[in-house]
Order: structure tokens, then C-alpha cells, then sequence
């Protein structure tokens, strides 16, 4: 079985580093400033979840890219979806 690289880095360690970010995103979002009115439970849940699952997703699509390219297609436009809906609901204010 050939390894699948992307700039010379085997797909595994690349999502396996997509993992690690998703990781610490988990503990680092965007938290409401001193003295901002309070988040819907909606807003709330996409600006603290959505940025990890993005990375999550984006995990799942570079380690199955080159064994499952439809499961690959669906994870990365998930991926983007996630990512998309998180930077929206961000910066529209």
C-alpha cells in the first residue's frame, strides 16, 4: 500500500495534527467580553463548538482521503460547512 503525503508529510501525521488543534480549540474560543449582552444558547453553542468540529472533520478528510475519496468528500464539505457557520456567526455583529 503506497502512503498518501501532502508536502512530503505522510496524511496520517498531518491529521493526527489537525487532532492536536482540535484539541486545543476545545479550550481556547471565543468568549464573551465584560459587560456584552448574553448569547443565545445557539450563538453560544457554534462559537464554542463549531471551530473544534470543523477541525475534527477536516481530521477525518485528510486521513481518509486516499482510502475512502466519497466519505473524504463529505467529511471536508463538512468540514467547510462547520468552518463557514463559525466564522459567520463570529463576525456578524
Amino acid at each position: 500500500m503506497q502512503t498518501i503525503t501532502f508536502l512530503g508529510v505522510p496524511t496520517l501525521l498531518w491529521g493526527l495534527i489537525c487532532y492536536v488543534i482540535s484539541a486545543v480549540w476545545i479550550f481556547v474560543w471565543p468568549k464573551p467580553k465584560a459587560g456584552e449582552p448574553a448569547r443565545s444558547f445557539r450563538t453560544h453553542f457554534i462559537l464554542r463548538w463549531f471551530h473544534t468540529l470543523a477541525w475534527v472533520f477536516l481530521a477525518i478528510f485528510i486521513m481518509t482521503i486516499g482510502r475512502f475519496p466519497l466519505a473524504a468528500l463529505a467529511t471536508g464539505m463538512l468540514a467547510a460547512a462547520t468552518y463557514l457557520t463559525f466564522g459567520v456567526t463570529l463576525f456578524k455583529k
